[in-house]
């Protein structure tokens, strides 16, 4: 039931995220650095295991940084709506079906 549930996120993500590309007119580089509208996910996901987050404490003072964020990456992301209050909703919806006890 899981494996399932993972399939269908990732193909909707896939989708989703195709659906944007050809909406904006926007192209990503394949493993090939061919533009194309169509990438797989597998791909999209390498592409973002190259950004890191670096923080750096020095004398009680901490800065953030991000860095190995290539433009291609912000792209993608430009492309991709981010709402905080959708984030909620379906953070709401997965704690209201655990009300049935079954996860014993």
């Amino acid at each position: 039931m899981i494996m399932v549930l993972c399939l269908f996120v990732y193909a909707a993500a896939e989708w989703y995220l195709r659906l944007k590309l050809k909406e904006s007119g926007s192209t990503v580089e394949n493993q090939l650095k061919k533009p194309v509208q169509n990438p797989t996910m597998k791909w999209i996901f390498t592409r973002f295991m190259r950004p890191v987050e670096v923080i750096f404490s020095v004398n009680s003072q901490s800065k953030r940084f991000i860095v190995n964020l290539e433009e291609e990456t912000l792209d993608i992301l430009n492309v991709i709506p981010y709402s905080a209050e959708s984030d909620s909703k379906i953070i709401f919806f997965i704690g209201t079906s655990k009300q049935r006890n079954d996860f014993h």
